[in-house]
């Protein structure tokens, strides 16, 4: 260990933040090309993915669920449910706790067959606005506001303007959409348990799966298996909680794949975003007053398997900078004396399950902050490139 390392003796170095630089020409690594390991393997279809791991003596899986998910805090609730098709598939069982169902069977197309065979009646929750009018329902809705930055006064400095802008825009949810849906395999026995899975945090997942089968999280071994490639948070962790309580359920090893329309239609979308930029500049183009609204909807904390199973109810994540407009990315880069940021907070459980996707939200709120930038210049007859050079505030931005 480190510690067995340095033994009795101290660093005592000080931190004067002018630390000693190799010069580029000793570099020995940086900057030298370096042979990808694993590409020939890839490339020729050895690579072993997630989706083709096997365990000794495992059963296949399916979930059951409706097709597409209502609102997050709504859940899915059975009725009713039939499962006497499976009578005539070989070894098939359905497997149940509380809302959550799932089948097993020794073949993976048997698996298939009795999922789509299984008959639920599902509970018809409040419905969820149209995409038409998703937008209209977010601005409209009673928010959270808090100013993310404040600095002059930015309806002084538009009053005094040679141009103004209002530029609004709407964002849609975005799927995670792998391209391959995700899969998981576990081996949960009373004593421990052992899930293969590609959680981006492998001890998040612990503890997920550890509260949802009942065990010590030092009982439960979670281990990295290569899956499609996913930015953000996606279905990974979903399928590893479902795989580990339907092998609990079965008594046996299970591999579970989730088919397209799981993976799709219970997603951690990327939330949807309704933005308001006010732009204002004087005669020579430079920019003296931005304002930016944001309404967007909060990340959804708890997995649909321990939501459906009973294990916790439906949660959201508590609030961070990232979840909300954006300082950096609404006008950051330009140099502005007047600038106000008021972020609208949704509650989340009122809407489909959010959660990151790569670089949350800031294609969303680029997208109206350089339209209305696009917009100024239109005002000004002065092209939006150069517009952009007078103002932005450094040479990495110019660049």
């Amino acid at each position: 260990t480190y510690g067995e390392l340095i033994g009795g003796r101290r660093f005592d170095v000080t931190i004067t933040g002018k630390a000693p630089l190799k010069a580029t020409t000793e570099y020995q690594l940086v900057g030298q090309r370096q042979k990808r390991t694993d590409l020939a393997a890839k490339l020729t279809g050895r690579h072993v993915f997630i989706q083709q791991q096997r365990l000794p003596g495992m059963l296949h899986a399916r979930v059951v669920r409706p097709r597409g998910q209502s609102a997050y805090g709504a859940g899915a609730r059975v009725l009713r449910v039939d499962d006497s098709a499976l009578a005539a598939i070989p070894g098939a069982r359905l497997l149940r706790r509380n809302d959550f169902l799932g089948v097993v069977a020794p073949l993976e197309w048997d698996a298939i067959r009795a999922a789509q065979a299984v008959v639920v009646e599902w509970e018809t929750p409040p419905p969820l606005p149209t995409s038409s009018g998703l937008h209209a329902q977010m601005r409209a809705a009673t928010t959270t506001d808090n100013v993310v930055l404040e600095k002059g006064d930015v309806r002084v400095a538009a009053d005094e303007a040679a141009a103004t802008v209002v530029q609004q825009g709407n964002a849609p949810y975005q799927a995670h959409a792998p391209f391959a849906p995700n899969c998981a395999l576990a081996d949960v026995r009373p004593d421990g348990g052992l899930v293969i899975c590609s959680s981006q945090d492998v001890h998040a997942a612990r503890r997920g799966i550890a509260q949802l089968v009942g065990l010590p999280q030092e009982k439960i071994r979670v281990q990295y298996g290569e899956g499609a490639g996913t930015y953000g948070h996606s279905c990974y962790d979903d399928v590893a909680q479902a795989a580990a309580l339907l092998s609990q359920l079965a008594g046996a090893p299970v591999r579970l794949q989730f088919m397209r329309a799981d993976e799709h239609g219970w997603d951690t979308y990327g939330p949807p975003h309704v933005g308001e930029a006010r732009l204002s500049a004087d005669a020579n183009g430079r920019i003296v007053a931005y304002e930016y609204h944001g309404w967007q909807h909060n990340w959804s904390l708890v997995e649909t398997t321990s939501q459906l199973a009973g294990a916790a109810p439906a949660t959201e994540w508590p609030p961070v900078a990232v979840q909300g407009v954006n300082a950096l990315t609404c006008g950051g880069m330009y140099d502005i004396a007047n600038v106000k940021l008021v972020n609208h907070r949704l509650p989340g459980l009122a809407y489909l399950r959010g959660a990151w996707l790569r670089s949350p939200l800031d294609l969303a709120f680029a997208f109206v902050s350089e339209q209305a930038v696009d917009q100024l210049a239109v005002q000004l007859a002065i092209d939006p490139v150069e517009l952009r050079r007078r103002n932005v505030k450094d040479e990495r931005w110019r660049g």
